[in-house]
């Protein structure tokens, strides 16, 4: 739900919890977000970095992408956020066979990259969406 969206993001400290107002519209029928966070180990830094210049630089030339943010938590060097959002749920679905979605995956999972259990990915449906 939502209410974990928000109370992930004040736990990380990556970005404050948005207000919503009475009355806010509605986002077009099918936008699809996707918020991740996780640690990096120390010693996949560098190669974490180089593999994200290529995921993001990619994805973003991808049709059906709308944005994709990596974020970095603030007071920390390995804590990291990606804020992904498509057009829709089949845009994301195609992502994931990506070859630079690949690279990624490859580094989270057979690589181990990414310090045991602090992966965390929560899928969201846009309500309040800025295009």
């Amino acid at each position: 739900s939502s209410c974990i969206l928000f109370q992930l993001m004040d736990f990380l400290g990556c970005c404050s919890v948005p207000a919503v107002t009475p009355g806010f519209a509605m986002a077009s029928a099918g936008q699809f977000v996707i918020f991740v966070s996780f640690e990096v180990k120390k010693d996949f830094l560098e190669e974490f970095h180089r593999i994200m210049a290529i995921d993001a630089a990619e994805t973003r030339k991808e049709e059906g992408c709308l944005r994709f943010d990596l974020l970095k938590v603030q007071g920390s060097d390995t804590k990291f956020c990606l804020y992904e959002a498509y057009k829709d749920e089949a845009s994301a679905k195609q992502h994931a066979n990506t070859e630079h979605y690949k690279m990624w995956n490859e580094f989270k999972t057979a690589k181990c990259g990414v310090v045991e259990g602090s992966y965390s990915k929560v899928v969201c449906d846009a309500l309040d969406f800025q295009s």
